[in-house]
């Protein structure tokens, strides 16, 4: 349990919130490495490669930005989800 906490703490500090815009297309993570909004020949050979056996492969919005907004000596906990649609 130490270890993982270790970790866990190591990828974010709790004394910042972090604000995430992504878009509801595919984003693939092969090897470690995100491939966001692959071109639809490359996701059609993605979609079909089986998440079992490695688990280097997931799907998930493709992120745009992410900021970083520090709280200062507060602490930040839990985590909130807002829908928005941007029309042109």
């Amino acid at each position: 349990p130490a270890r993982v906490l270790e970790f866990l703490n190591s990828m974010r500090a709790n004394t910042k919130a972090y604000l995430r815009i992504w878009r509801p297309e595919a984003s693939y993570t092969v090897d470690g490495r995100d491939l966001s909004n692959p071109p639809a020949s490359l996701a059609l050979i993605l979609g079909r490669a089986q998440t079992g056996g490695a688990g280097a492969l997931n799907f998930r919005g493709s992120k745009v930005a992410e900021i970083e907004i520090p709280a200062g000596e507060r602490l930040v906990t839990g985590s909130k989800t807002i829908q928005v649609e941007v029309k042109e």
